[in-house]
């Protein structure tokens, strides 16, 4: 497969590999020590969210929903690696990234070598993010199916600092994705919206909250970010890794999409005071509207084998 046609961009991976191997530390795997195209050939589905329980929650719903290993507890692949979990079922990866973009930055960079290694084509590769965040006008519990991303100065780009430069990264989502899962979403009655997702660096400051450690501006400063978010630019939910995420996709070639369920709406205050039972439940509706994408989507391709 030619540098066009894979995801990875990097000329010197090639000769990397070939002279010493190229080994994915933080997962633990590597072309000398495992045969990854014969473990992650089929792989057309990589569904990612913050944390590890998550992803192993995504990991068993896929296994009832494809009907591939039920009744099994999936197997953590990245175990040697011992920074992110990594599970597979049949042509979909659940991988947890942690929270932010730096992390983020180290899951995207090993995620796309291994498919680089595994000879999957990129533009058979769908990336969706399952995450929550906080609204922007929408009620607790909506799930932003993301249209449009910007970062925390409502750049269109994320700057990616390279060798000591700023590379500006367009951020850009799949639309035709967006509307697909927005639609699976309404046939399953799920509260969801099409909307700007915010990624932003940080939890507190970024997000303009007015709760953290530090703050040297005023709330009017805060509703007025806020409301030129939501009434100029289209945000619906503020997050921190849509930005990194649509702009290293959107690099790579790859489809992307972000599904993200809102815990508060961020216009009327910064403190989760949802009831956690509650939040149990929001938390599952990104997973649920995804798995059953995915099933529709290998049954569409017949990816699946019966």
């Amino acid at each position: 497969m030619s540098r066009r046609e894979s995801v990875c961009s990097n000329d010197h991976l090639i000769e990397m590999t070939k002279s010493q191997g190229d080994f994915l530390y933080h997962f633990g795997l590597g072309t000398n020590t495992h045969n990854l195209v014969e473990q992650f050939g089929d792989v057309r589905f990589v569904c990612m969210g913050g944390s590890p329980g998550r992803m192993l929650k995504m990991a068993k719903m896929l296994q009832e929903c494809l009907s591939i290993g039920k009744g099994f507890e999936p197997i953590d692949l990245a175990t040697k690696g011992g920074r992110y979990s990594l599970y597979k079922v049949g042509p979909v990866i659940c991988v947890n990234h942690n929270i932010g973009a730096s992390t983020l930055s180290v899951v995207l960079h090993e995620l796309f070598k291994l498919l680089d290694h595994a000879n999957v084509p990129r533009e058979e590769v769908h990336v969706i993010r399952l995450g929550t965040s906080g609204g922007l006008g929408v009620e607790p519990g909506t799930v932003v199916i993301s249209n449009t991303c910007v970062d925390a100065v409502k750049r269109s780009h994320f700057h990616s600092a390279e060798c000591g430069k700023i590379v500006p990264l367009p951020c850009r989502v799949n639309q035709e994705a967006a509307d697909k899962i927005h639609s699976v979403a309404q046939d399953l009655k799920i509260e969801s919206a099409l909307g700007g997702t915010m990624g932003a660096d940080d939890f507190y400051l970024g997000q303009g909250r007015l709760d953290g450690a530090f703050c040297d501006y005023k709330l009017e400063d805060k509703m007025a970010f806020l409301n030129d978010l939501h009434d100029n630019y289209g945000i619906r939910n503020i997050e921190m890794e849509a930005h990194i995420l649509s702009a290293f996709t959107y690099r790579a070639n790859v489809k992307c999409s972000i599904v993200c369920v809102t815990l508060l709406n961020r216009l009327l205050g910064d403190q989760v005071t949802t009831p956690k039972e509650i939040l149990v439940q929001f938390e599952g509706r990104p997973l649920t509207l995804v798995s059953e994408f995915v099933r529709r989507e290998c049954e569409e391709r017949n990816l699946i084998k019966k």
